[in-house]
């Protein structure tokens, strides 16, 4: 029966990148088969050799030489180019062959020539230029696998496919760079060339050097005019200021030194040895010449008595700079003679007292420099110190009650009637006022007169106090309202027999149970009295009473806050 064995070759793409100090496409060493199924393997890639009992199932990898059978990953590489025919012997010995397997190889990039055509072309020591209608085309030859894609960069740009032919519309100087890979991944040599494209009559442009923003400028600021060149030579370029005498230009630079601050015309045009002149060109400009005007401001908190100033910690010095035109730059300062620092926010004033000395000026975006005095350049701020107070602390705040008011466990009690006092002082700037407001509602109510809760459900009130510079200390209280008098409880020990004219009877052998109690504040004491007698502490039983005798007992209970309960037991014995 004869033997079924089926080869299978397999190579590992690999990625090859061109590195010429601009990103190109990535593309992949690899393999192809065309449409007649020719197989076509990269030179530079290895290649394994498989064997199996069928298509589908998992081969198994063999050595590429020796007598025996060895599972070695070996690989092997083509060393022709072009079509490589693969034999399979059934044994050494006869050579029989059985199989080939062709594989056509690959290891050479496919050649791209590129071709411009152009109504016009000028070639001169430095560079080739092109008139109208210039168009690229590029032509690609690859002798085995067969071009698959060209890329071209234009002026620096990513590299991108090549579609067809490019016509170039715009005048300028252009940089191509090329190349072509085939359909196993061989990538040509980048390829390059340098061009020009030019078909106008000559052209005046207009540099401005040095600081600018837009078409304001500074006295430094130099404008040169440059003619830009065509394929023929240039003649003479001139220019004219305001309303001024039209001038030759010898090498470009128009003098502006002379100019006043404010608005300028400038006007200018270059002529060609044939194709005649221009036309005229205009810049209209802006001469900033003038220095930034700065401004001192003390943001912050001052108060001034008996002839003393305070400060808070948050007082600072601020610098407000304006120009007229270009818009400022930046602020620079120094304290007391240190170096110059730039200026960025608001700065906390010394907190020592003495004498400082703050310089500082300013720069606008065209260079110049002041701070408001055309004969100065740096402006110096004196704050005078031998009398200034820095205040830090808020004031010292205490409260009082005015009435009863009781203390358990952390919490406050009050009562409806009593009264709540804040007081408060300052020993440096001075008290400034006193806040309130209940249960962190968000308006603060200022405070006068000692003051009651205005409502029972009122559980914090939160307390400020302000010194003349604003420092704020806050208090805290927790308070309950507590109007409920104790509950005073009572029953006899025996039953009455009988009640007369509304009054209860009871033997005279009875006893009274008697207890109080207060659920917030608890009681503060309790007292009785029988029939008008002085009053006494009361007892938890009251007994002992006489045969045949009516009975009145005030019974008095008050707790912590001076809250009473009142409860009288009317009753006759026999």
């Amino acid at each position: 029966m004869p033997k079924k064995i089926i080869i299978s070759i397999l190579c590992f793409g690999g990625f090859s990148i061109v590195s010429i100090s601009q990103k190109l496409p990535e593309i992949i060493k690899q393999t192809y088969t065309d449409s007649l199924n020719r197989y076509y393997h990269n030179m530079h890639l290895p290649a394994y050799f498989f064997i199996g009992t069928s298509a589908d199932n998992n081969p198994s990898q063999q050595s590429q030489s020796g007598n025996q059978v060895k599972n070695t990953q070996l690989p092997f590489y083509f060393k022709t180019e072009g079509r490589n025919i693969i034999h399979l012997y059934e044994n050494e010995k006869n050579k029989e062959i059985v199989a080939d397997y062709v594989v056509y190889v690959d290891g050479k990039a496919p050649k791209s020539n590129l071709t411009i055509n152009a109504a016009s072309k000028f070639t001169t020591k430095d560079k080739v230029y092109f008139g109208k209608g210039a168009t690229i085309k590029i032509a690609v030859k690859d002798d085995i696998s067969g071009v698959d894609k060209t890329y071209i960069s234009l002026n620096g740009e990513d590299f991108k496919q090549w579609l067809g032919e490019i016509v170039l519309n715009e005048e300028g100087d252009y940089f191509l760079k090329y190349f072509s890979c085939d359909r196993v991944g061989n990538i040509e040599k980048v390829k390059t060339i340098n061009l020009s494209i030019d078909f106008t009559p000559p052209k005046s442009r207009l540099k401005v050097i040095g600081l600018a923003d837009g078409n304001i400028i500074s006295a430094k600021t130099k404008l040169q005019l440059v003619a830009e060149e065509n394929l023929l030579s240039i003649g003479k370029t001139y220019y004219k200021i305001d309303n001024g005498t039209r001038l030759a230009s010898a090498d470009g630079n128009i003098p502006i030194t002379q100019l006043q601050d404010g608005n300028h015309h400038l006007e200018y045009f270059t002529e060609d040895n044939t194709n005649g002149r221009e036309s005229v060109q205009f810049f209209d400009f802006y001469l900033d010449k003038n220095s930034p005007i700065v401004i001192t401001d003390v943001l912050g908190d001052r108060f001034i008595v008996n002839e003393k100033i305070y400060f808070s910690g948050r007082t600072k010095l601020k610098f407000t700079a304006v120009d007229n035109k270009s818009g400022v730059e930046d602020i620079f300062y120094s304290l007391d003679g240190k170096a110059f620092t730039k200026y960025s926010d608001p700065f906390y004033m010394p907190t020592k007292a003495g004498v400082y000395a703050i310089r500082y000026y300013a720069f606008d975006k065209m260079g110049n420099q002041g701070a408001g005095n055309p004969n100065k350049k740096i402006e110096e701020y004196k704050h005078n110190g031998g009398v200034i107070y820095v205040d830090l602390t808020g004031p010292t705040l205490k409260n009082e009650f005015i009435g009863h008011y009781y203390k358990k466990d952390g919490q406050t009690y009050i009562s409806s009637k009593t009264l709540i006092k804040f007081s408060g002082q300052d020993p440096e700037s001075g008290l400034q006022k006193i806040t309130f407001r209940f249960d962190s509602l968000l308006d603060e109510t200022t405070y006068s007169l000692p003051f009651s809760l205005p409502k029972e459900n009122y559980g914090k009130v939160d307390f400020y106090g302000y010194d003349n510079v604003n420092n704020r200390n806050v208090g805290r209280l927790n308070l309950q309202i507590d109007n409920d008098a104790p509950e005073i409880n009572y029953s006899f020990n025996l039953s009455s027999t009988g009640n007369k004219n509304g009054v209860d009877i009871y033997p005279s052998g009875v006893a009274i149970n008697l207890s109080t109690s207060d659920s917030k504040t608890g009681v503060s004491f309790s007292m009785y009295s029988i029939n008008g007698e002085p009053e006494k502490l009361l007892k938890s039983t009251i007994s002992g009473f006489e045969k045949n005798k009516l009975y009145k007992i005030k019974i008095r209970s008050v707790d912590h806050l001076a809250n009473k309960a009142i409860v009288e037991i009317v009753f006759k014995t026999f």
